[in-house]
């Protein structure tokens, strides 16, 4: 008897099997087990990406493949900097566009990163005083001074300085052979004013083109008794070695209105002080205008160099928290789909 019954219920499923003609019960539940089944293979596809991304636990951080370092492509060698800074604290870097960094390093450059930039920021600053960006998914390690501090939202926290305060770690550094070096930024490389001064004393004073490489820069900066810049970096770099300078104020071209010199001076807790020249100004007048680095210059490179000497694991934690991200939304995504298959199966019933 129960064979029979068995037999009369598999011919039943042939014959329905080789009907032409399907219900609308079975259409919504075939799309149902289509659709299941295009969001398992996604879900698959999505492991994929996600073992290629994925990194090891901190206990064994990898810098394979190298980190990916948000650039400006301008020929400015501060900015330039961040590769010899990232390389010699253990992190080779590939340039990387601001949505698809890990790392944020040296410039003025955090205006430029989306508000949902969750990877590591290490010494940036904004540009000028109508910049602003919380960065509630970011790891911020240091920022340049207590003016970008403050526009993250932050009243404490991140270290305060600017990483090419370590410049003098990486860079071989020269004796002094000029009295005066002019580092002017690259807008106010034509300046009169700066053709006029070189004029005065060419064998006493070298003008530095801050388009050359980092170390070319470093190098001539090294070689110069005081420094007078219209370049951040310029004066940042002398205050790593320890060479009296001042801010020159060469034009309005500099783009910020003089906000990253205020911002990165905050962090030593001075207002910057200036020096514009005029048509009759001397190397003389210039010389005696700069000060000697403020005194807890020592200080902030010792709390920076504390932070770049764990840019591995910073660089891996970062990995880990976007692979993470990745796991939970993969979750999110199957719990969604066992969520719709349970209606559709309940609605089917």
């Amino acid at each position: 008897m129960e064979d029979r019954s068995r037999e009369r219920l598999c011919s039943e499923n042939i014959r329905d099997q080789k009907s032409e003609v399907r219900s609308p019960e079975s259409e919504q539940w075939i799309r149902c087990l289509a659709f299941c089944q295009g969001f398992r293979a996604s879900v698959f596809g999505l492991r994929v990406i996600k073992d290629m991304v994925a990194v090891p636990p901190s206990s064994a951080l990898s810098v394979k493949p190298p980190g990916k370092l948000f650039l400006m492509d301008i020929p400015n060698f501060g900015d330039q900097l961040n590769r010899d800074l990232f390389f010699h604290y253990g992190v080779p870097c590939e340039p990387s566009k601001p949505d698809q960094a890990e790392l944020v390093g040296v410039g003025s450059i955090l205006g430029f990163v989306d508000s949902q930039f969750d990877g590591a920021i290490l010494g940036a600053g904004f540009l000028s005083d109508t910049c602003w960006n919380p960065f509630f998914q970011a790891a911020v390690h240091a920022v340049r001074g207590k003016l970008s501090r403050e526009r993250t939202g932050r009243r404490w926290g991140p270290v305060l300085g600017d990483p090419g305060l370590l410049a003098d770690r990486i860079y071989q550094r020269s004796e002094p052979r000029f009295a005066l070096g002019l580092v002017p930024h690259y807008v106010d490389a034509q300046a009169p004013i700066i053709r006029q001064l070189a004029s005065q004393d060419s064998k006493n004073v070298l003008v530095v083109d801050v388009t050359c490489t980092p170390a070319k820069v470093f190098e001539q900066i090294s070689e110069c008794e005081v420094i007078a810049s219209s370049s951040l970096h310029g004066l940042v770099v002398a205050d790593s070695l320890g060479i009296p300078n001042v801010w020159l104020r060469l034009s309005d071209a500099v783009l910020g209105s003089g906000f990253k010199f205020q911002d990165y001076y905050s962090a030593y807790g001075r207002t910057p002080h200036w020096f514009e020249p005029t048509s009759n100004c001397s190397m003389k007048d210039i010389r005696n205008a700069a000060k000697s680095p403020p005194d807890n210059v020592c200080e902030i490179k010792a709390e920076l160099e504390r932070i770049f000497k764990r840019l591995p694991q910073i660089l891996g934690e970062v990995r880990q928290r976007r692979s993470s991200r990745f796991r939970r939304l993969r979750r999110s995504f199957v719990n969604r789909g066992v969520r719709l298959l349970a209606r559709c199966c309940n609605g089917h019933h």
